[in-house]
């Protein structure tokens, strides 16, 4: 089933996964594949959409291809546009990508070590892999901060949220292992791995011109469930606005931020970066709001509506794009889903039969679908 569909910058191309395999297209209705000698697992567009940087299990590292583990044996490859034309970057069976570069030139790597660890990864609360900086032209790496390095400072580095070639910083989401694995957004200096700056994090994103986005836990309330407070930052630290909200939805690329979770059901509100709930959009009588959703590069949102009655085994879902600035929606597509009638918790069945990967594109996929409706 394809899945992870992510625009690249500009949005004259997309890429998606479908068993295993990396498919590439663009606007005009051209699609083909990129002769990964492996099962994809995960990709990254370059900042200026004309590379990518691809994780890979070859056949030759035992990987899902020869019928081997789940246990990721991975290597790194370079696909660039428009020819998809492939080239190694590394062919180890245990290095993975985590991005870019802001000026495209070089490419974050995670390397698993080969020495025994004291701890478990796969159970959380321990770094697995240095993290290495190579060069896209020539392959050429260098260690930029060791796993045993790493575990000293009680921290990991999970994903790549910016990397500021210009002034050698890289903003990365991080556990603090030594606080029960506490999500924080670190400023670290390229040559140094020196943490510059700290923010309690539970999600981050680039928005572009400078802009972090994060999303900071404050309240968990047995009744209303966690409270994040939504924040921009600057490349320099200093937070420029934030308020509390219900819900972890993510910030659009105009710094717009949609949540479900601080009206009744059904009901989708959205806020500026000073203003909370300027606008409020109510999905149709019968319908509720399916606790996640995404932002497209027009900075409309896409959100999954499911019908709160199950009539013999079956449910309806929509599937809407929003507009805030217009204040108008469409219904893109309605569909029947099947379900068991035994199951205690039909809404979270419901709304996990479609999920949703990155926060700025319309990047769906649905596990069962029938368009009849």
């Amino acid at each position: 089933m394809p899945h992870d569909l992510r625009w690249a910058p500009g949005c004259k191309r997309y890429g998606f996964i479908d068993s295993g395999s990396l498919w590439v297209g663009t606007l005009g209705g051209e699609i083909a594949t990129a002769l990964v000698p492996g099962w994809v697992n995960s990709f990254f567009w370059r900042p200026d959409g004309e590379a990518l940087a691809i994780e890979a299990e070859r056949v030759a590292c035992g990987g899902r291809l020869s019928g081997g583990s789940d246990i990721s044996r991975s290597d790194t490859f370079l696909a660039q546009m428009p020819t998809l034309s492939i080239k190694p970057v590394s062919q180890d069976c245990r290095t993975s990508p985590l991005g870019w570069s802001s000026d495209g030139t070089r490419v974050l790597l995670a390397r698993q070590v080969t020495y025994a660890l004291p701890c478990e990864p796969a159970m959380g609360g321990c770094p697995a892999s240095d993290i290495l900086a190579c060069e896209a032209g020539s392959g050429q790496c260098k260690v930029l901060i060791t796993q045993r390095r790493l575990a000293e400072e009680h921290k990991d580095v999970s994903e790549l949220i910016h990397w500021n070639a210009e002034q050698h910083v890289l903003y990365v989401r991080s556990l603090d292992l030594n606080f029960g694995g506490t999500g924080r957004l670190l400023a670290l200096d390229e040559s140094t791995a020196r943490t510059l700056r700290s923010f309690d994090a539970e999600a981050a994103h680039y928005l572009g011109g400078g802009l972090i986005g994060i999303q900071e836990r404050i309240v968990e309330d047995p009744d209303q469930g966690f409270v994040w407070k939504p924040m921009i930052l600057n490349e320099h630290g200093p937070v420029l606005e934030g308020f509390p909200l219900l819900g972890p939805f993510g910030w659009s690329p105009s710094g717009l931020w949609m949540n479900t979770g601080s009206g009744p059901s059904g009901e989708i509100s959205f806020s500026t970066r000073t203003k909370a709930n300027v606008w409020r959009f109510r999905l149709p009588a019968g319908f509720g709001a399916c606790a996640y959703g995404a932002w497209t590069a027009r900075d409309t949102a896409v959100a999954v509506g499911y019908e709160d009655a199950v009539r013999q085994g079956r449910f309806a879902l929509q599937l809407w794009e929003i507009n805030p600035a217009t204040e108008r929606a469409r219904l893109l597509m309605q569909g029947d889903a099947a379900l068991d009638p035994r199951e205690p918790y039909p809404s979270i069945m419901a709304c996990g039969a479609v999920t949703f990967s990155n926060p700025f594109a319309p990047a769906l996929s649905v596990a069962t679908w029938d368009p009849g409706r």
